[in-house]
């Protein structure tokens, strides 16, 4: 499978779950030649695979990773003194970063040789408090948060599947999954409360164990309902599959 150009966002938004793989699956394919994809127009990319922005004295910051790729993932460690550190893991992705204003960023990936197996991985700096939004389809989205601080994250473009690690909330966290997605699993600390809610279809969900009736839309909590400190997770992008489960930070 093919992934479109990296200005291209994902916006498969299936009320139903029958119909939302379709959506995910045509969205993210291209075999245009002249998109940056695996046709026989497709040039041979000399662009560095990984690049990073020092961190300064920031404590809060803003990424947005635009552009696609068969798996993106997030990790919160191994950033090696640096803000963020993107690196491909072949020569596939040329990452380019780029601040758009005082600690916000934007990751673009600019190139894509063969689209196919193209991955990412960028390494967050734990200590920093980051807001994410992921604007580029994928394959597979990973994020294992567990070792740093979140403040908000948006996944707004198709994904097959998503994966969340997350670590303790510190405040109400948002997250936003906007794109659609064939599964989406959120993995939570055994001390965190959660909110998810559903508002374009689901088929099935199960929610700190409890499952719900599938259906356009749907409500559900994980822990206390009163906690300031919780995760709310809104599903405005349709899903074959939800699960919200818990274990301990690792």
């Amino acid at each position: 499978m093919t992934y479109a150009h990296p200005r291209t966002a994902l916006r498969a938004r299936a009320a139903l779950p029958a119909a939302l793989l379709v959506l995910v699956l045509a969205a993210c394919g291209s075999d245009d030649p002249g998109d940056g994809g695996t046709g026989e127009g497709a040039e041979v990319s000399d662009q560095p695979t990984e690049a990073s922005v020092e961190r300064g004295d920031l404590t809060e910051a803003t990424l947005e990773i635009v552009g696609g790729a068969a798996t993106i993932e997030l990790v919160a460690g191994d950033a090696d003194g640096t803000l963020f550190r993107a690196v491909s893991a072949d020569d596939a992705i040329s990452p380019v970063p780029t601040e758009t204003a005082e600690g916000e960023y934007t990751l673009d990936i600019t190139y894509v040789q063969d689209s196919s197996t193209s991955a990412l991985t960028v390494y967050l700096d734990p200590e920093v408090l980051w807001h994410l939004d992921v604007t580029g389809g994928s394959d597979t989205f990973e994020a294992d948060l567990s070792q740093g601080r979140l403040g908000s994250l948006d996944v707004t473009a198709g994904s097959r599947a998503i994966d969340l690690t997350l670590p303790v909330p510190e405040t109400e966290v948002p997250i936003t999954q906007a794109g659609g997605a064939e599964s989406f699993t959120v993995h939570v600390p055994e001390e965190a409360s959660a909110l998810v809610s559903f508002e374009a279809g689901f088929g099935s969900a199960t929610v700190d164990g409890a499952e719900l009736e599938p259906g356009p839309s749907g409500e559900a909590t994980a822990g206390d309902p009163a906690a300031a400190e919780r995760y709310v997770i809104t599903n405005t992008g349709g899903l074959a599959s939800f699960v919200l489960d818990r274990g301990p930070v690792s």
